[in-house]
């Protein structure tokens, strides 16, 4: 005997939930945070994680089988949320190394 499987969910049942992308990106962002606090080779290494959250963020969203159905399935709501979550971490990569640099010139 076979399982009901519905036939209309082609994409929507193989994406993440948004608050797995959200938590993904919440990783991220501590991570860009934490390095770009540290010494100078912080900045890289936190430049490097931001890139590659960004970077796997359009890659998936725009990618040529995938991404229209995304969007016709889930949304417009649901690819916006995407794309601030996948390029988040490069905004703490900027506050991690302005507060650093404030740091610096406080006590500098």
């Amino acid at each position: 005997m076979h399982s009901f499987t519905p036939m209309l969910a082609e994409i929507a049942d193989k994406e993440p939930t948004l608050f797995v992308v959200w938590g993904l990106s919440g990783v991220f962002c501590i991570l860009a945070f934490a390095f770009s606090r540290v010494q100078r080779w912080g900045i890289f290494v936190a430049l490097i994680v931001a890139v590659f959250s960004g970077f796997l963020t359009y890659c998936w969203l725009r990618d040529s089988n995938e991404g229209p159905a995304i969007l016709q399935e889930l949304g417009r709501g649901y690819v916006t949320q995407a794309y601030a979550a996948g390029f988040l971490p490069c905004l703490f990569v900027l506050l991690g190394f302005l507060l650093r640099r404030q740091r610096q010139d406080v006590s500098g």
